[in-house]
């Protein structure tokens, strides 16, 4: 998808496609969420 500029690189790796559960596994165990707001 990024090499076909579908997507962009940051926005690629928020995403997971797998059917490997111990892939999932890793990446929500090492998920960051996007900080959407900043807060004084």
């Amino acid at each position: 998808m990024v090499a076909h500029d579908f997507l962009e690189a940051e926005t690629a790796a928020k995403f997971l496609f797998t059917d490997d559960f111990s892939e999932i596994e890793v990446f929500v165990q090492s998920y960051t969420p996007p900080q959407l707001r900043r807060y004084r």
